[in-house]
């Protein structure tokens, strides 16, 4: 191995320069974390520059793929392949089993081990949603098919595959590369390559659905095109609205994700695709990490949660509380680690252990510290809801057993990806818990409550017409509102208004739809877009009769109608962000504010543009005065 220069990375896995760890013997750290931190990343490199990988062991042929698919399905064109479901289900099946194929061959600890060392890079310069969409299901992927088999070794600082052992600074450089280690990189290259064609033939797909052209493609075997400027239009404005989803929106409501209490603070490791570079002072990086962390508080997700406890438990057998303190705990967890980082005084054995964390985004714990583990879940669950229910020893446990990963319950790969895990079992007496995770196991964890009706369904209800309200109130103020609740005229007929509010002499009626018409649609099909199309318009048409009510008994109404106002306009407002299948002056008030809409948007109405488009809007009801 080369000589070390004074400014170079310090070898032992620190980070910090060498002048500043190991020049003089300080902060040195023994030999055996060189297999741990440096061995995968130099290895892999290795792997590259001497060409031990190249396109055919690496590279899914997608054209190829394609073709054989076609002529083994008797399909005679990719236009005979698209009009037919069921055959496209089929082909997404075919390449679901080319990744299970891959992922067979490896244990999962061996896959984890060293795709979270090689950094999750764009390498085929996709949307970051798209590269985030491909490399989870790279990930659950390699969790539900990757083997038990056990292939690594234990040290006090990690464990590493067995073929690792015997490399040290010495001959890191120079010993022969393992042939474990070429195929387990080769393959980890194939799978990002089929899981990214995968994601790539879905986008493709739901395009087609929006109004795209399917076209044949000498590289890809299928791209696709939008040849009409208005579809396109609109399938950028869904691309950016779904950007607005929060926790809470999967069972009709929303939740502030950005403020709360202090306590409620969470941290998350997510990919690093654009190699953002933080500045860790105690460890001086050079470049970027694998990930990097976000903060968010879950403070009006607790609170909304905490409503349902008597259905969580019935369906769980613990409480919203339980979780959370599970969660908490593995979150000031990484929050430690980060915080090791900025610290220039932190011991450099526990440095590198940070420098571990956020590199590969999960901790190896053994069984024998699960016990220690629930003990502090127990005392942070006392400290943060003690004083609101009481703790259970047997509540938490249940609640920590359901955090581990399952592998059934699912119908596709792209499915998988909204079920997350914290734990994931290696071995009898190993586990790790995953610090890229805990936002979506929130998410996921939501599920229970999308079906619940009654007066628990009419608590989901209520909170997003508060929400909505509260948003109104918030740009246009208090005064702004005309009424919530029911409105009665003299012939004794009602109607049941949720939201609205007066903008320059325009009433506009939102009737909340909590309950996202995307329920169980979400993946894309010609069957799921007209369902969702046909419950839009009949929510439109609701909101229409509602205003025809007002215009019609505008004189007599229980709650005083306002002389001022010019005309009423019916509004949809939805948790989830629909798609919007045309482009018309019956859908849009202007060019960017259509009249399906989620809360983030009310304040677009806050425009004059707005208003001044009504003049001739077809969908404006005009109250009937005598």
């Amino acid at each position: 191995m080369s000589k070390i220069g004074r400014n170079d990375k310090c070898s032992c896995g620190s980070s910090k320069k060498y002048k500043h760890c190991c020049l003089n013997g300080k902060n040195k750290i023994d030999d055996d974390i060189i297999p741990i931190i440096q061995a995968p990343s130099i290895l892999h490199t290795r792997t590259i520059v001497e060409n031990k990988i190249n396109e055919s062991n690496s590279n899914f042929n997608h054209s190829e793929f394609l073709h054989k698919f076609l002529a083994a399905n008797k399909i005679t064109s990719i236009s005979a392949l698209v009009n037919n479901e069921a055959e496209i289900n089929i082909l997404f099946c075919a390449i679901e089993q080319e990744i299970v194929n891959i992922c067979s061959k490896h244990s999962v600890y061996e896959l984890i081990f060293w795709n979270s060392r090689i950094k999750p890079i764009n390498r085929y310069k996709q949307s970051d949603e798209t590269a985030y969409n491909y490399h989870e299901v790279m990930v659950k992927a390699i969790f539900n098919f990757g083997t038990k088999r056990e292939v690594f070794i234990n040290t006090d600082v990690s464990s590493h595959p067995s073929y690792l052992d015997g490399f040290t600074l010495e001959n890191i450089m120079t010993k022969a590369i393992p042939d474990e280690v070429i195929n387990v990189i080769a393959n980890l290259y194939m799978l990002e390559s089929i899981c990214s064609y995968y994601i790539y033939l879905k986008n493709c797909y739901r395009v087609y659905l929006k109004g795209g052209r399917l076209i044949e493609d000498s590289r890809m075997g299928i791209n696709v095109t939008v040849d009409n400027s208005d579809v396109q239009y609109l399938i950028n404005l869904y691309d950016s609205r779904t950007k607005n989803m929060s926790l809470l929106t999967n069972i009709g409501t929303y939740s502030l994700d950005d403020i709360g209490k202090e306590e409620f603070i969470f941290a998350v490791l997510q990919y690093n695709f654009n190699n953002k570079i933080i500045d860790f002072p105690a460890v001086k990086v050079d470049g970027s990490t694998n990930f990097v962390y976000a903060i968010f508080n879950i403070e009006s997700y607790y609170n909304v949660l905490k409503n349902f406890n008597d259905v969580i438990f019935n369906k769980y057998e613990f409480y919203v509380e339980d979780i959370l303190s599970i969660l908490m705990w593995a979150s000031y967890k990484l929050i430690e680690h980060i915080s090791q980082l900025y610290d220039e005084k932190t011991d450099a054995s526990e440095l590198g252990k940070s420098i571990e964390v956020i590199q590969r985004g999960y901790a190896l714990y053994l069984e024998k510290e699960k016990i220690k583990m629930l003990e502090s879940i127990e005392e942070l669950y006392t400290e943060k809801f003690g004083a609101v229910r009481k703790m259970s020893k047997k509540n938490i446990l249940n609640a920590f057993n359901h955090l581990f990963h399952r592998s059934s319950g699912f119908d596709s790969l792209e499915e998988n990806t909204l079920m997350d895990f914290l734990f994931y079992r290696l071995s009898i007496d190993k586990f790790i818990i995953r610090c890229t995770s805990f936002d979506n196991i929130l998410r996921g964890f939501v599920s229970c409550l999308r079906s619940i009706d009654g007066s628990d369904g009419n608590k989901i209800s209520s909170d997003f017409e508060d929400k909505v309200n509260e948003k109104i109130a918030q740009i246009f103020g208090e005064a702004s509102i005309y009424h919530r609740g029911e409105l009665q005229a003299k012939n004794g007929k009602k109607k049941e208004i949720d939201a609205s509010f007066i903008y320059n002499n325009y009433l506009f009626v939102i009737e909340c739809k909590s309950l996202s018409v995307s329920n169980g649609y979400i993946f894309g099909s010609l069957s799921s877009l007209n369902f969702r199309k046909t419950k839009l318009l009949g929510y439109l048409e609701e909101s229409k009769r509602k205003c025809e009510f007002l215009a019609q008994h505008c004189e007599d109404l229980s709650v005083l109608y306002p002389k001022e106002i010019i005309g009423i306009i019916p509004i949809v407002a939805t948790s989830f962000p629909e798609y919007i299948w045309e482009k018309s002056n019956n859908l849009f008030l202007t060019e960017n504010l259509c009249r399906i809409i989620i809360p983030q948007e009310i304040e677009l109405f806050k425009d004059d543009e707005v208003t001044k488009s009504l003049n001739t809007a077809p969908f404006v009801v005009y109250p009937k005065r005598k």
